[in-house]
């Protein structure tokens, strides 16, 4: 991957991160939590949807879809949001953006707002200020006909904790404006990849009832990197909307989450390079947000501390790994990797376990004794009479000779009997990374 320049990229990072973080609210992502979020995503997916795929003359609401015990959409092109009930909570989804000049130009503005409590604009100071280009579709005939049903589903239920606002991208972004309209309902909201919406200190959002998902995944090009939804992270410098709520980063370990902060209490930025518009996927993908939820609640009870052994990290992100320890691309122990002769899995000697040391960027019993197949620099790091050889000169791959060399890379080609070779493809690489 190209990176940009380390200045352009600290100065950028610079002006999304915040400052140091405090002890964060205990979050309970339960079995319940979960089931009403997969609902959630569900609905924010079908937010994209063709209305008329499920328009029925069968029901009072003139649509039918049997994952809900009723369900009404309400369009306004690029916009659309629904209005549903199931397992006795009503939902309220707002669709994100689609790709078409209307909806992005929509979007891109950079005008502010000021939302008020309950939608009473003649309360002077009870008011908070937004992203206008998300609130354009909440002032819509066809958003009120949908608050006028919404207020109907809400007047049948027994509990204080029945309404849940949702939305994907920037329906999230409308969801969170939403809650400052319906504040009187106390209502639960559940974002997935929504950008930065609000002024910070907005009394009228709770935060504590308030989920936004933020997806990482594994780079589909290269295995060894990892991308993040780069909505959530757009830059905030001229509106200074903030986020809300409890921070959770989904990703590659179906176990786990990690909480990763609340409110803007946060520390974790990725850098600009690594984030990724595969990772902002609602559904239909094996990295989506819909997939990512449906695959926690398929593995109670869940992780918040973060990747477990074994999958994807990169350095910069250690602290994605429960361990906290990522020498290279995989969470390990904290006492370090175990397993010897691993290729490109350890950068220096504490990242092996025990008496292991790093070799050549994997571990080794210790000097003179790497195995045959093994990483190697030298002649004098094989164990017996073995030779380091070159198994690919471009690849800057070696290994002691003998046993199974499983490399995927040509056979080997010459002895490596000091650092020469290794010289010449650090040389090698210099002369990629520049041109």
């Amino acid at each position: 991957m190209k990176l940009l320049s380390p200045l352009f990229t600290i100065a950028l990072t610079a002006c999304f991160s915040p400052a140091a973080q405090a002890e964060k609210p205990a979050l309970d992502l339960s079995e319940a939590v979960l089931t009403t979020s997969l609902i959630a995503a569900n609905l924010s997916s079908r937010a994209y949807d063709d209305a008329t795929l499920w328009a029925s003359n069968d029901t009072d609401t003139g649509f039918f879809h049997p994952d809900f015990d009723s369900i009404k959409f309400y369009t306004n092109e690029p916009d659309q949001a629904i209005v549903a009930q199931k397992n006795g909570l009503c939902f309220l989804a707002f669709r994100g953006t689609n790709a078409n000049i209307d909806d992005w130009s929509q979007n891109a503005g950079l005008g502010n707002i000021d939302v008020f409590r309950d939608n009473l604009i003649n309360l002077q100071g009870e008011s908070c200020e937004a992203r206008g280009g998300f609130a354009d579709f909440l002032q819509t005939t066809e958003a009120v006909e949908g608050l006028v049903d919404l207020e109907a589903c809400l007047a049948n239920c027994t509990s204080t904790d029945c309404l849940v606002i949702t939305g994907h991208s920037q329906g999230g972004a409308a969801s969170a404006i939403a809650a400052v309209t319906l504040f009187r309902h106390s209502p639960t909201v559940i974002t997935f990849g929504q950008p930065p919406t609000m002024d910070a200190g907005c009394p009228y959002i709770i935060s504590e009832k308030y989920y936004r998902y933020v997806n990482s995944m594994k780079d589909i090009a290269e295995d060894d990197d990892m991308g993040f939804d780069l909505v959530v992270f757009a830059p905030n410098w001229i509106s200074r909307s903030e986020h809300y709520g409890y921070y959770i980063m989904l990703g590659e370990d179906p176990t786990a989450v990690n909480y990763l902060g609340f409110d803007t209490d946060y520390t974790f930025v990725p850098n600009l390079e690594d984030n990724d518009p595969n990772a902002h996927s609602m559904s239909g993908t094996p990295f989506a947000y819909e997939t990512r939820i449906a695959a926690l609640l398929e593995n109670l009870p869940v992780s918040l501390a973060g990747n477990g052994l074994g999958f994807i990290c990169e350095n910069d992100y250690a602290e994605l790994c429960e361990s906290n320890t990522c020498p290279k691309f995989e969470c390990i122990p904290e006492t370090g990797l175990e397993e010897l002769c691993i290729y490109n899995s350890c950068d220096e000697d504490d990242d092996c376990a025990g008496d292991a040391v790093c070799i050549y960027d994997s571990c080794a019993a210790g000097p003179g004794l790497v195995e045959p197949g093994c990483a190697c620099f030298k002649d004098d790091d094989c164990a017996g009479d073995v030779e380091c050889i070159t198994i690919s000169l471009l690849a800057a791959e070696f290994r002691c000779e003998g046993g199974n060399l499983t490399s995927a890379s040509a056979d080997p080609i010459m002895r490596n009997a000091g650092a020469t070779l290794p010289l010449v493809s650090f040389f090698t690489g210099l002369f990629y990374a520049i041109f």
